[in-house]
């Protein structure tokens, strides 16, 4: 069932990025062209009113023309000649000719008859699909959720202006009345696009390639109440920082930061405190703040307790700390990994929309 999921999935993503990679390319034409200024103003063609009466005229004048006319032409046949011309075609038809023709005619109206068929059975399952989609649980409340997509690569957004960008979004959004939550996502909810990886777990033997990938994406604060804390049931997730961890010193910083900010720290504000921590560790060892190699050569030899866990470096300076895993469990997070900093023993296998365990 998961391979088979995933091959959905993947195969829901491909069609879509398909579809994407077309309407850019529409786009990039479009601009080369002088009909939009930017080839995301694609995603942002509108209905022209004039455009849909003249076609709808035209449609209207199209069904008259050949609808009409020869309704009209039939009124003005003249029987006598029409019954004269009928005789003849009953004389001739002895040699086959007529026959032939009746049989073309046949023919015409089965074909006629059996695409219509087609086509009214693709209609009505056209009309089911729609209609199962619109009555779906998809688990979301989608009459209350909007969702907002924002291009800001072509816009040149990176770094801290990119940051400042989404703050400001979520600070102006968040101060409309009736709006309950704002969060972000990089792939956003059913867009069609997912970001990926592989994973390898001890002691776990991979019988198949699907057995290591996951799908991923990167969420903001505030993502589990703004589509749904019941939608999160069984998500895992990497985090640096939790108030609840029990990492050395956590529970003191947690204490003190809420004492003097009046609220619970953000992962920022920790893993600044972890690097002081990190710094102070070295310092104290080595005796002094102006031998950065000496320092350098401790940290690599060396593990240091944090408020972030344990965190260690191998001879290149590369990190080898692990990072905190959460799971949405019952409408609330629990950290299921390391063993050593977990708040809970249990690990919720799989997930469902809507539920809640």
């Amino acid at each position: 069932m998961v391979e088979h999921r995933e091959n959905l999935r993947l195969m829901r993503s491909r069609a879509f990025g398909m579809v994407k990679r077309i309407v850019r390319t529409l786009g990039q034409r479009l601009t080369k062209a002088g009909l939009i200024d930017q080839p995301h103003d694609v995603f942002d063609l509108g209905m022209d009113v004039r455009i849909l009466a003249f076609t709808l005229a035209v449609s209207v004048l199209a069904v008259a023309l050949f609808g009409l006319a020869p309704a009209l032409r039939a009124s003005r046949v003249d029987l006598a000649q029409t019954m004269r011309s009928s005789s003849h075609s009953v004389a001739g038809s002895a040699l086959g000719g007529r026959g032939q023709r009746a049989a073309m005619g046949k023919l015409l109206i089965a074909g006629q008859v059996a695409l219509s068929v087609v086509l009214l059975m693709g209609a009505t399952m056209l009309v089911r699909s729609l209609r199962n989609l619109q009555t779906t649980d998809v688990g979301m409340d989608r009459d209350h959720l909007v969702l907002v997509d924002v291009d800001v690569n072509t816009r040149g957004y990176s770094g801290d202006p990119l940051y400042s960008l989404a703050r400001t979004l979520r600070d102006k959004l968040g101060a409309i009345p009736g709006v309950a939550a704002v969060t972000f996502s990089e792939n956003g909810i059913f867009s069609g696009t997912e970001s990926g990886t592989t994973v390898e777990i001890p002691g776990f033997p991979m019988k198949s390639p699907n057995d290591s990938l996951i799908a991923y994406d990167q969420v903001g604060a505030g993502y589990a109440k703004a589509i749904g804390a019941e939608n999160t049931q069984g998500i895992i997730f990497a985090i640096s920082h939790a108030p609840q961890a029990k990492t050395p010193g956590n529970a003191e910083f947690v204490a003190k930061y809420g004492e003097m900010f009046s609220g619970l720290p953000p992962e920022d504000a920790a893993d600044a405190f972890g690097a002081a921590e990190v710094l102070g560790a070295a310092v104290k060892a080595v005796g002094n703040t102006t031998d950065q190699k000496a320092m350098a050569d401790w940290l690599r030899a060396n593990k240091v307790e944090t408020v972030l866990g344990t965190l260690s470096w191998d001879k290149d300076g590369r990190p080898q700390g692990e990072f905190l895993t959460g799971q949405w469990q019952n409408n609330k997070v629990e950290y299921i990994l390391p063993q050593k900093f977990a708040t809970t023993g249990q690990i919720v296998m799989g997930w469902e929309p809507g539920s809640n365990g």
